[in-house]
């Protein structure tokens, strides 16, 4: 099995057709994952009102928009017939992600990188580089072409809001 980590406002995409060739090729099914955290001064059971989101909690709200994302990107997989399961994580991304891989014992794990340099690199820090560090799997990086992709989606939007006040 390949532990796939995604962030969907990022670079997904690219992460996950490189994924599904990989899975494919290796005849391995795949775990398709992301992380959600809630922003701070939000806790989890914060009703949301308004819209769509009215009467549902921010957990609700952001675990719906990750589910929806991830099977959204799990076409690659299903076009090349690989079997995949979506998993939604709580908490900072990359405790997310080796919590995952402990858990699960993939074969290896999948993630992108923005390969930001010099200062950029420095004060943004990298997400990829602290799960390379510590990972107890082989890690795969797929490097992303398109620069800071960075949009958020209604449901984060809205659930941001709720620390703004």
């Amino acid at each position: 099995m390949l532990l796939v980590a995604v962030d969907p406002q990022g670079c997904a995409w690219q992460v996950v057709e490189q994924a599904a060739e990989l899975a494919a090729d290796l005849g391995e099914n795949v775990v398709l994952m992301t992380a959600i955290e809630l922003p701070e001064g939000v806790g989890p059971d914060v009703e949301m009102h308004g819209g769509n989101f009215e009467g549902k909690t921010a957990r609700q709200v952001l675990v719906a928009d990750a589910t929806r994302s991830l099977d959204e990107l799990g076409d690659p997989f299903r076009r090349r017939d690989v079997a995949v399961e979506y998993h939604v994580r709580e908490g900072h991304c990359v405790e997310a992600v080796l919590d995952a891989a402990k858990e699960l014992k993939p074969r290896m794990l999948v993630l992108g990188t923005h390969g930001r340099k010099g200062i950029k690199r420095f004060f943004l820090g990298s997400v990829a580089e602290q799960i390379l560090r510590r990972a107890d799997v082989p890690v795969v990086t797929v490097r992303s072409h398109g620069g800071d992709i960075d949009h958020a989606s209604a449901a984060q939007s809205a659930v941001a809001a709720l620390a703004d006040g």
